[in-house]
C-alpha cells in the first residue's frame, strides 16, 4: 500500500488505522477470547456534509 489515506474531495477521507490486540468476551459461552491486531478503515466526513453542532 503506497499511502495510508484516500481523500475524496467534498465527500470525505478514508484512512487506515491499526487496532491493537485485545481481549473480548464470547457472548455464547461467556469465555474470554483474544482478538488479534488488525488494520481497519476509518472514514472522516468532509465539512459540506457535517451537521451543525456535531
Amino acid at each position: 500500500m503506497r499511502g495510508d489515506s484516500v481523500m475524496v474531495t467534498n465527500f470525505g477521507a478514508f484512512r487506515r488505522v491499526r487496532r491493537e490486540r485485545r481481549s473480548a468476551r464470547n457472548p455464547q459461552t461467556g469465555g474470554r477470547v483474544t482478538v488479534p491486531a488488525r488494520n481497519v478503515v476509518d472514514f472522516r466526513v468532509a465539512p459540506p456534509f457535517r451537521r451543525p453542532g456535531t
